[in-house]
């Protein structure tokens, strides 16, 4: 199970949905810049690149 610290709502592992499924063929790393930027310039960045049928990872 998992739980939504924020929610306290569970979900089994099971329900977790897996089809569609996508092979990945090609992963590369580009970084989009979020710092020295503008709120708006980052999340329009960001979206741009979603508008592209990328994926977008985040890491802290």
């Amino acid at each position: 199970m998992v739980l939504g610290e924020q929610t306290g709502l569970w979900v089994s592992a099971s329900s977790i949905q897996t089809i569609p499924h996508y092979d990945i063929s090609s992963i590369t790393e580009q970084r989009i810049e979020t710092r020295k930027v503008s709120q708006a310039g980052a999340i329009a960045d960001i979206k741009t690149v979603l508008d592209q049928n990328q994926a977008v990872y985040l890491g802290f």
